[in-house]
Protein backbone atom coordinates (compact mmCIF):
# COMPACT_ATOMS: atom_id res chain seq x y z
CA UNK A 1 0.00 0.00 0.00
CA UNK A 2 1.60 3.53 -0.77
CA UNK A 3 2.55 5.70 1.68
CA UNK A 4 0.29 9.09 1.82
CA UNK A 5 2.91 11.54 4.04
CA UNK A 6 1.53 13.28 7.22
CA UNK A 7 1.62 16.78 5.66
CA UNK A 8 -0.26 15.79 2.85
CA UNK A 9 -3.03 13.61 4.42
CA UNK A 10 -3.76 17.00 6.47
CA UNK A 11 -4.34 18.93 3.42
CA UNK A 12 -6.77 16.83 2.16
CA UNK A 13 -8.28 16.95 5.20
CA UNK A 14 -8.53 20.94 4.80
CA UNK A 15 -9.36 20.38 1.29
CA UNK A 16 -12.40 18.09 2.26
CA UNK A 17 -14.03 19.79 5.20
CA UNK A 18 -13.71 23.43 3.11
CA UNK A 19 -15.76 21.29 0.17
CA UNK A 20 -18.30 20.49 3.15
CA UNK A 21 -18.97 23.57 4.40
CA UNK A 22 -19.01 25.05 1.19
CA UNK A 23 -21.82 22.49 -0.31
CA UNK A 24 -23.94 22.91 2.60
CA UNK A 25 -23.96 26.57 2.03
CA UNK A 26 -24.20 26.93 -1.72
CA UNK A 27 -26.11 23.49 -2.74
CA UNK A 28 -29.16 24.13 -5.00
CA UNK A 29 -32.58 23.68 -3.69
CA UNK A 30 -35.34 22.67 -5.39
CA UNK A 31 -39.02 23.53 -3.71
CA UNK A 32 -42.22 22.93 -5.30
CA UNK A 33 -44.61 25.39 -5.16
CA UNK A 34 -48.23 26.09 -5.74
CA UNK A 35 -49.34 28.74 -8.20
CA UNK A 36 -52.44 30.94 -9.10
CA UNK A 37 -53.61 33.47 -12.06
CA UNK A 38 -56.52 34.95 -12.37
CA UNK A 39 -57.54 37.80 -14.77
CA UNK A 40 -58.32 41.78 -13.05
CA UNK A 41 -61.30 41.50 -15.59
CA UNK A 42 -63.70 39.16 -16.48
CA UNK A 43 -64.04 40.67 -19.74
CA UNK A 44 -62.24 38.28 -21.51
CA UNK A 45 -64.55 34.89 -22.63
CA UNK A 46 -64.30 31.67 -21.05
CA UNK A 47 -62.93 30.63 -17.49
CA UNK A 48 -60.29 33.36 -16.80
CA UNK A 49 -58.02 31.36 -14.58
CA UNK A 50 -55.11 29.24 -14.29
CA UNK A 51 -53.83 27.09 -11.41
CA UNK A 52 -51.34 24.49 -10.57
CA UNK A 53 -47.60 23.51 -9.29
CA UNK A 54 -44.44 24.08 -10.32
CA UNK A 55 -40.78 22.97 -9.02
CA UNK A 56 -38.19 25.46 -8.59
CA UNK A 57 -34.55 25.35 -8.31
CA UNK A 58 -32.26 28.27 -6.50
CA UNK A 59 -29.99 30.06 -8.21
CA UNK A 60 -27.12 31.80 -7.38
CA UNK A 61 -28.51 35.62 -7.95
CA UNK A 62 -31.24 34.91 -5.45
CA UNK A 63 -33.85 33.91 -8.68
CA UNK A 64 -35.43 30.67 -9.14
CA UNK A 65 -35.48 28.51 -12.00
CA UNK A 66 -38.66 26.84 -12.65
CA UNK A 67 -37.97 23.13 -14.28
CA UNK A 68 -41.52 21.72 -14.26
CA UNK A 69 -45.00 23.20 -14.62
CA UNK A 70 -48.43 21.78 -14.46
CA UNK A 71 -52.07 22.37 -14.09
CA UNK A 72 -54.86 23.77 -15.85
CA UNK A 73 -55.28 27.21 -18.35
CA UNK A 74 -58.89 28.15 -18.99
CA UNK A 75 -59.84 24.72 -18.29
CA UNK A 76 -57.32 23.00 -20.59
CA UNK A 77 -54.57 20.69 -19.25
CA UNK A 78 -51.15 21.89 -19.40
CA UNK A 79 -48.92 19.49 -21.71
CA UNK A 80 -45.23 21.19 -20.29
CA UNK A 81 -43.07 23.64 -19.81
CA UNK A 82 -41.68 25.61 -22.83
CA UNK A 83 -37.66 24.95 -22.36
CA UNK A 84 -36.05 28.84 -21.99
CA UNK A 85 -35.26 31.21 -24.82
CA UNK A 86 -37.91 29.11 -27.21
CA UNK A 87 -41.16 31.53 -26.42
CA UNK A 88 -41.06 34.84 -26.84
CA UNK A 89 -37.84 35.11 -25.14
CA UNK A 90 -39.48 33.23 -22.11
CA UNK A 91 -36.52 32.55 -19.19
CA UNK A 92 -38.93 30.77 -16.77
CA UNK A 93 -37.09 32.78 -13.55
CA UNK A 94 -39.27 33.29 -10.37
CA UNK A 95 -38.87 35.71 -8.06
CA UNK A 96 -40.12 34.86 -4.68
CA UNK A 97 -37.80 37.49 -2.39
CA UNK A 98 -36.30 41.00 -3.64
CA UNK A 99 -33.11 39.43 -2.25
CA UNK A 100 -31.64 39.04 -5.81
CA UNK A 101 -28.92 40.43 -7.96
CA UNK A 102 -30.64 39.56 -11.40
CA UNK A 103 -30.77 42.67 -13.38
CA UNK A 104 -33.82 41.67 -15.20
CA UNK A 105 -36.01 41.69 -11.91
CA UNK A 106 -39.16 43.96 -11.79
CA UNK A 107 -39.65 45.39 -7.51
CA UNK A 108 -42.42 43.50 -6.20
CA UNK A 109 -43.29 41.41 -9.53
CA UNK A 110 -42.92 37.45 -9.09
CA UNK A 111 -41.56 37.45 -12.98
CA UNK A 112 -39.52 39.53 -15.25
CA UNK A 113 -40.23 40.74 -18.96
CA UNK A 114 -39.72 37.45 -19.83
CA UNK A 115 -41.75 35.43 -17.85
CA UNK A 116 -41.79 31.72 -18.32
CA UNK A 117 -44.08 30.20 -20.97
CA UNK A 118 -45.92 26.53 -21.29
CA UNK A 119 -47.99 24.57 -23.58
CA UNK A 120 -51.81 24.05 -23.35
CA UNK A 121 -53.65 21.19 -25.06
CA UNK A 122 -57.00 23.14 -26.30
CA UNK A 123 -59.53 20.29 -26.44
CA UNK A 124 -62.67 21.98 -28.04
CA UNK A 125 -63.36 25.20 -30.31
CA UNK A 126 -62.30 26.42 -33.37
CA UNK A 127 -58.32 25.82 -31.83
CA UNK A 128 -59.30 21.85 -31.22
CA UNK A 129 -56.73 19.51 -30.44
CA UNK A 130 -53.84 22.46 -31.30
CA UNK A 131 -51.25 23.27 -28.84
CA UNK A 132 -51.24 26.46 -27.68
CA UNK A 133 -48.62 28.75 -26.62
CA UNK A 134 -48.94 30.94 -22.92
CA UNK A 135 -46.17 33.53 -21.80
CA UNK A 136 -46.95 34.43 -18.18
CA UNK A 137 -44.53 38.08 -17.49
CA UNK A 138 -44.50 41.32 -15.73
CA UNK A 139 -44.43 44.59 -16.85
CA UNK A 140 -43.96 47.65 -14.68
CA UNK A 141 -46.47 47.04 -11.86
CA UNK A 142 -48.74 44.14 -13.87
CA UNK A 143 -48.67 40.92 -15.41
CA UNK A 144 -49.72 40.04 -18.50
CA UNK A 145 -50.75 37.40 -20.43
CA UNK A 146 -49.83 36.50 -24.00
CA UNK A 147 -51.05 33.46 -25.47
CA UNK A 148 -50.79 31.83 -29.76
CA UNK A 149 -50.58 29.37 -31.71
CA UNK A 150 -47.83 30.27 -33.81
CA UNK A 151 -44.88 32.45 -32.37
CA UNK A 152 -45.50 35.16 -35.29
CA UNK A 153 -48.28 36.73 -33.15
CA UNK A 154 -49.55 37.09 -29.86
CA UNK A 155 -52.78 37.62 -28.39
CA UNK A 156 -52.25 39.59 -25.29
CA UNK A 157 -54.70 39.58 -22.95
CA UNK A 158 -56.56 41.81 -20.03
CA UNK A 159 -53.59 42.07 -17.06
CA UNK A 160 -53.61 39.29 -14.35
CA UNK A 161 -52.99 38.55 -11.29
CA UNK A 162 -50.04 36.15 -10.43
CA UNK A 163 -49.49 34.43 -6.63
CA UNK A 164 -47.60 31.25 -5.50
CA UNK A 165 -47.25 29.67 -2.02
CA UNK A 166 -44.74 27.16 -0.95
CA UNK A 167 -45.81 23.31 -0.65
CA UNK A 168 -43.01 21.80 0.30
CA UNK A 169 -39.68 22.69 2.44
CA UNK A 170 -37.10 23.05 0.77
CA UNK A 171 -34.16 19.98 -0.36
CA UNK A 172 -31.01 19.86 -1.83
CA UNK A 173 -30.89 18.56 -5.33
CA UNK A 174 -29.56 15.12 -5.86
CA UNK A 175 -26.34 16.21 -7.49
CA UNK A 176 -25.48 18.56 -4.41
CA UNK A 177 -26.30 15.11 -2.16
CA UNK A 178 -23.77 13.52 -4.15
CA UNK A 179 -20.63 15.82 -3.72
CA UNK A 180 -21.51 16.40 -0.33
CA UNK A 181 -21.82 12.49 0.19
CA UNK A 182 -18.24 12.11 -1.91
CA UNK A 183 -16.72 14.84 0.09
CA UNK A 184 -17.57 13.23 3.28
CA UNK A 185 -17.02 9.80 2.16
CA UNK A 186 -13.21 11.50 1.23
CA UNK A 187 -13.10 12.92 4.78
CA UNK A 188 -14.18 9.89 6.72
CA UNK A 189 -11.52 7.83 4.83
CA UNK A 190 -8.70 10.57 5.45
CA UNK A 191 -9.72 10.05 9.36
CA UNK A 192 -9.74 6.42 9.26
CA UNK A 193 -6.01 6.63 7.45
CA UNK A 194 -4.76 9.08 10.19
CA UNK A 195 -5.94 6.74 13.34
CA UNK A 196 -4.07 3.44 11.81
CA UNK A 197 -1.27 5.57 11.54
CA UNK A 198 -1.60 6.74 15.40
CA UNK A 199 -2.40 3.04 16.18
CA UNK A 200 0.81 1.94 14.09
CA UNK A 201 3.39 4.41 15.45
CA UNK A 202 1.71 3.61 19.56
CA UNK A 203 2.35 -0.34 18.44
CA UNK A 204 5.94 0.31 17.31
CA UNK A 205 8.85 -1.04 19.30
CA UNK A 206 10.49 1.47 21.40
CA UNK A 207 14.54 1.59 21.16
Amino acid sequence: MKHIPARSTRLLAAIALTAVGALSVTAAHASTMSWNWSYSSNSYSGNPSGSGSLTAQSQADGSYLITSLTGTWDQYSITGLIEPKSSFGNDNLLFPSSATTNSNYISNLLLDYYGLSFSVNRGSGVTAGQTEQVNLYGSGTAYISCTTLTLSSCNSRPTGTFSISTTTSSVPEPGSFALFAGALGLLAGLTALQRRRHRSAADAPRV
